[in-house]
């Protein structure tokens, strides 16, 4: 089992702000500019539309808005909830991840199946936080990236020299392993984390099939 010595504080402080950079990219910067250009869109359309067209944008402006309030708020309470790690066990940490992906993405199932004896695994702060990290997203590039209607996350116990086993399936559009950006960090963030704890993370995906995303520790 990897030990707190497998994780390099240093290395995953780099990681977190160059993950934080990327997330605020592709999340709030992303509802900020679609916010702008709506806006832009109506004042240049203002004279020809009815004041219930002028409604409809208005709403539609009020939501992409709302979506970026929330998504600010869930990586304040990320951020804020890292103290709360070292008092948290393996079930709890998934209960917290599912929880408020559920909370964040109505639009998108997910089921789970998770094997009490593997949330019943006693791993390191720092093993713990990074399966945290990489469920978080692995769910978050599945929603956001591969525009899944349903996700199925597996832990499962066995026997062998990775007997901790977490599986992350998708029904999106998938992607090819192949010609990942070199700029998509979320990938390899969850890489990194593997690498750092010693665990083995295989991602499958075809472009109209999904993705699955296995980590064995």
């Amino acid at each position: 089992m990897p030990s707190e010595s497998n994780v390099n504080p240093l290395e995953l402080a780099e990681l977190e702000k160059l993950q934080f950079s990327c997330d605020l990219h592709d999340g709030i910067l992303q509802f900020l500019i679609g916010a702008r250009f709506s806006i832009e869109s109506l004042r240049n359309h203002v004279p020809k539309l009815s004041s219930e067209e002028i409604v409809s944008q208005l709403s539609e402006v009020e939501s992409i808005l709302q979506k970026g309030i929330v998504e600010g708020r869930r990586w304040v309470g990320s951020l804020r909830g890292e103290k709360d790690y070292p008092s948290l066990s393996l079930s709890s940490l998934f209960d917290k991840v599912v929880d408020e992906f559920r909370r964040s993405e109505d639009r998108v199932t997910l089921f789970t199946d998770l094997d009490p004896a593997g949330l019943e695994t006693t791993f390191p702060i720092g093993v713990r936080t990074a399966i945290f990290r990489i469920v978080e997203e692995a769910l978050r590039n599945a929603s956001r990236h591969g525009r899944a209607k349903t996700i199925w996350i597996t832990v499962s116990h066995e026997t062998g020299s990775h007997p901790w086993l977490l599986e992350i399936q998708d029904d999106g559009i998938g992607f090819d392993v192949d010609a990942i950006p070199e700029d998509h960090y979320g990938i390899l963030g969850m890489k990194t984390r593997a690498d750092l704890i010693g665990a083995l993370l295989e991602i499958k995906s075809e472009r109209g099939h999904g993705s699955k995303i296995r980590l064995a520790i």
